[in-house]
């Protein structure tokens, strides 16, 4: 990254931040973590910029439309075989699937004319790219010009972005994790015996824990279950792709570092958004709060968790596993999403590893979602709870707290977030506005049909052909390993 563009990284990743935490603060019925508990939280910013005459570029807002607390995951033979469950609760996970949410009910008023982030899509004809869905031009969006999306993490990532290559501390300047201002010092023994802080870099040789198991050759198919491989090992492979660990069942769900490889290459919008948006809206940025350290040694904390954030989401995909430039130049280097570290968030339960060291013994059980209003209303009634959404998720089992059996089997427990529930939305708001012959043609398909007729899987966004001999980016392209998705995606949603 250039130094004028980090630079305006720095500023940028303040913004994101800000905006994340004030919408955080002010979510209706606040965020559901107890003191003597913990959960990251998650956020997508959306920041609009306006261009003068001089092509000069300013941002005029950054406005949260998706937020979400959480670190919990379903085991594989949990999950509800009729897609009325979350499976994924980690706070990126949730977050991400909230923006993907907020993005059809834009598209619904761009296609009734009212204010959105989507403006028409005329470079492609009638036919989607690589979709044999034929869907008319006027009805292809993409971004509008000068949109950006930017994610924003209360702590790194689980998963190879928080695999910190530290140096060991050897002088009392040196930068060491464990001293965190306002809490007690986290030896290692504390950090894994209580299996917590993801940011630690206090294990030997630097490496931070990942709070993930690792995909190895052996365990590819075993989908998190089972001992930790690395668990007694000094340090911590780099670039390795891993599984989230799941409590006797395996979960079958990638780290939330790997999630935002595929997200960089495949868009934030899901797979039914592609079949009309044309192009995978990708992120413009990843911005994740340090821990909190003592002041001489803030800028060092910001090196480790931004070079650990840009060679899990960036580099592992345009460079490959050991880092090798592929023949990357300076222009596309310069493109590349930005991996932005921000100063730690204002609650310390918002981070594992500080919450530990302030004595919390728990992840917090349930999860907070937010949706934002949609864009047309934001001028008027932003700040409407009823244009807004907010749910209490258990991730434990992935349904609306407070749901019992009755509600969940019939579908009034399940959370928005949900794949019944986001068919159904993209029903209400996407396929009500296009031809009835689209939505004829994905009746009585599975949703993983659905899914696979909306948007191929190999159409990747920056700079393809660099990836062609990547095994990083070739490994993420590919469907999960051992992952049986015909039991868990077969129902039917459009019937």
């Amino acid at each position: 990254m250039r130094a004028s563009r980090r630079d305006a990284g720095d500023a940028i990743g303040a913004r994101v931040r800000e905006a994340a935490l004030r919408r955080a603060s002010t979510i209706r019925g606040g965020v559901a973590i107890d003191d003597d508990a913990y959960a990251a939280l998650s956020a997508f910013v959306v920041m609009e910029w306006d261009f003068d005459d001089a092509r000069k570029a300013s941002p005029t807002r950054a406005r949260c439309v998706s937020l979400a607390t959480g670190t919990k995951c379903v085991g594989f033979n949990a999950r509800a075989p009729d897609g009325g469950g979350v499976a994924d609760a980690h706070a990126e996970v949730l977050a991400r699937r909230a923006f993907a949410r907020w993005l059809h009910v834009e598209y619904a008023a761009y296609a009734d004319g009212k204010a959105s982030v989507f403006e028409r899509d005329d470079g492609l004809g009638d036919v989607h790219g690589g979709c044999a869905l034929k869907v008319p031009v006027e009805s292809m969006v993409r971004l509008r010009r000068g949109v950006e999306v930017h994610v924003y993490c209360s702590q790194s990532p689980c998963g190879d972005a928080s695999v910190f290559e530290l140096r060991r501390a050897t002088n009392a300047g040196d930068c060491d994790f464990g001293d965190i201002r306002g809490g007690r010092t986290a030896s290692t023994s504390d950090v894994e015996r209580k299996k917590r802080a993801k940011t630690t870099g206090l294990a030997g040789g630097g490496a931070g824990t990942t709070g993930a198991k690792i995909m190895s050759v052996e365990t590819r198919a075993g989908g998190g279950g089972g001992a930790d491989p690395e668990r007694d090992r000094a340090t911590k492979e780099i670039g390795a792709i891993r599984w989230k660990p799941g409590r006797g069942d395996p979960s079958f769900c990638l780290s939330c570092s790997d999630k935002l490889c595929r997200w960089s290459m495949f868009g934030l919008q899901g797979r039914l958004m592609r079949l009309v948006a044309r192009d995978p809206i990708t992120p413009s940025s990843v911005c994740v709060s340090t821990p909190r350290v003592r002041e001489e040694d803030e800028d060092e904390a910001k090196r480790v968790v931004e070079s650990a954030l840009k060679r899990a989401i960036v580099d592992r995909v345009e460079r490959g596993e050991n880092g090798d430039a592929n023949g990357i130049d300076a222009e596309i280097e310069d493109a590349s999403l930005m991996c932005v570290a921000v100063a730690p968030a204002d609650r310390t339960n918002l981070s594992s590893y500080e919450a530990v060291a302030n004595g919390a013994a728990v992840a917090a059980p349930v999860s907070t979602v937010y949706i934002a209003p949609p864009t047309w209303a934001m001028d008027v009634e932003e700040d409407a709870n009823e244009l807004s959404r907010v749910e209490r998720i258990l991730g434990a089992c992935g349904y609306l707290q407070g749901s019992g059996k009755k509600s969940r089997a019939s579908g009034a427990g399940s959370s928005a977030l949900s794949a019944r529930k986001m068919c159904e939305s993209f029903d209400a708001c996407v396929l009500l506005r296009l031809p009835s012959s689209v939505r004829d043609a994905l009746r009585l398909k599975t949703y993983a049909e659905v899914k696979s007729a909306c948007a191929p899987r190999r159409s990747m966004s920056r700079a393809p052909s660099k990836r062609a001999s990547n095994p990083i980016a070739e490994r993420l392209a590919e469907p999960i390993p051992g992952k049986d998705k015909d039991s868990i995606e077969s129902f039917v949603p459009f019937t």
